[in-house]
Order: structure tokens, then sequence, then C-alpha cells
């Protein structure tokens, strides 16, 4: 795995995220547990519902390698 300061890229995850009609595969990154696309050097954090923090774009899938649950409010949470 890739570490930054604070968030840490998972190497083996990628998603898959449409902005304005527009999909893009970008990596999957994690901080606290918490899931989040990484945007160029910007992080987008992931709800269970399909919708990220930034209210023009949304995720549409994901490899699923790992586990997932629901965290606190919808937040999408690695398991393991």
């Amino acid at each position: 795995m890739n570490t930054s300061i604070l968030f840490t890229i998972i190497e083996d995850q990628v998603i898959l995220r449409s902005s304005k009609g527009v999909y893009k595969q970008t990596k999957l990154a994690r901080r606290d547990g918490y899931l989040y696309a990484a945007v160029g050097s910007s992080f987008l954090r992931l709800y269970a519902n399909g919708t990220t923090s930034n209210p023009a774009t949304v995720w549409e899938e994901m490899e699923n390698r790992h586990k997932y649950e629901t965290g606190q409010f919808g937040r999408m949470r690695i398991v393991s």
C-alpha cells in the first residue's frame, strides 16, 4: 500500500465514478477505515448509496477484494 500523510491508497483496488456523464476509473483510498476515491491530489468520501462527498459525482462500481460495511451516516468502511 502507498501511504500518504492521512490517506492510504489501496493498491489492488479501483473504483468507477461518474461526474456529468463522464466515467473514470480511479484508485481507492482509505482513512481511519473509511473509503475514498482518489481524484488527483484530492479525495471523495464514498457513501453506501452510491453518492460521494461531491454532489456532482457518484460511484458506480468497485472491485470486491475486501469486505465492506456501512459505517456512521452511511459512509463506506473497509472491514478486511
